[in-house]
């Protein structure tokens, strides 16, 4: 209803259910920690100043709405002037993917996990050939159908995401930048696979868990980085396979007094004793 959470200054994410009919006005105006809304009703009117406003009606300018093309939430964003970010479609229950073709980010909004993809199931919708308005498949200058994953050049997860899944990015072999999230704690099998582009990765403190390849066959990773304990290995048929990258050279950070990393080497299937391994975590950007 109208000001339902208004001035609720501790909010900073909020997800509404597909099946909200309408947020009031002023519903969520003056709540401003609150830098994200994903709303995925296709129907739900919006109020005026319901969301994207401090309390004296100035815009929230690092406030971002995630919502579908065309629907009544899209035409609030646009005639309010506030930021919104048009989801592509779901890459999990409480997920949705945008990408910007003109700037080749792909970006994951929402909270919790995401969706594994197998060759089972089919690719995930980002590798599938796009379509014209004919529904036949464009092709590149080299008669190739062109697909979102073979534009990405930056994958971003937002805060709240808890898990990138199984084969996510798998042939992105544009990406050169991935940036996780602190929240995030599962990194699927094959995940970043074939990302032939990608020179270095920085794995938040809160992974637990990477699955078995998650950075095989990424020919030019040269650093990863680690800023927590070493990660749980999923998916392996043996312990022989249990590694997360299958490229040799690759130097690793990691905390050198934590005991959980004594068995780094084998962690990434490296047999090469002198194989460049750094025992600090190097100084960084944020």
């Amino acid at each position: 209803g109208d000001s339902a959470f208004k001035d609720c200054s501790s909010l900073d994410h909020v997800g509404l259910p597909e099946t909200i009919e309408s947020i009031g006005a002023s519903a969520f105006e003056g709540c401003d920690e609150l830098k994200e809304v994903m709303l995925l009703s296709e129907d739900a009117q919006v109020g005026e100043r319901a969301f994207g406003y401090h309390s004296d009606n100035r815009q929230i300018t690092d406030f971002t709405l995630i919502t579908y093309a065309d629907t009544p939430a899209a035409e609030y964003a646009e005639n309010s002037g506030i930021n919104y970010a048009a989801a592509e479609g779901k890459c999990g229950e409480n997920a949705v993917y945008v990408f910007d073709p003109e700037t080749g980010v792909f970006t994951v909004y929402g909270y919790g996990d995401t969706y594994d993809y197998n060759a089972a199931d089919g690719k995930p919708p980002w590798a599938e050939p796009l379509t014209d308005e004919n529904g036949d498949p464009v092709l590149d200058e080299n008669g190739k159908a062109v697909t979102i994953i073979s534009q990405v050049t930056k994958f971003v997860v937002s805060e709240d995401i808890t898990g990138v899944g199984n084969n996510f990015m798998s042939g992105a072999a544009s990406l050169e930048a991935v940036v996780l999230p602190e929240s995030l704690e599962r990194i699927g099998s094959n995940a970043f696979s074939g990302c032939t582009s990608l020179e270095s990765v920085l794995i938040p403190a809160g992974v637990d868990e990477i699955g078995v390849n998650a950075f095989s066959r990424c020919d030019n990773l040269g650093t990863i980085i680690f800023d927590g304990a070493m990660p749980e290995v999923t998916g392996a048929v043996n312990e022989a396979g249990k590694r997360i990258t299958n490229v040799s050279g690759v130097t690793v950070y990691y905390n050198q007094d934590d005991p959980s990393w004594s068995d780094m080497n084998a962690y990434l299937g490296v047999t090469d004793p002198d194989a460049p391994v750094s025992d600090t975590v190097p100084e960084r950007n944020p």
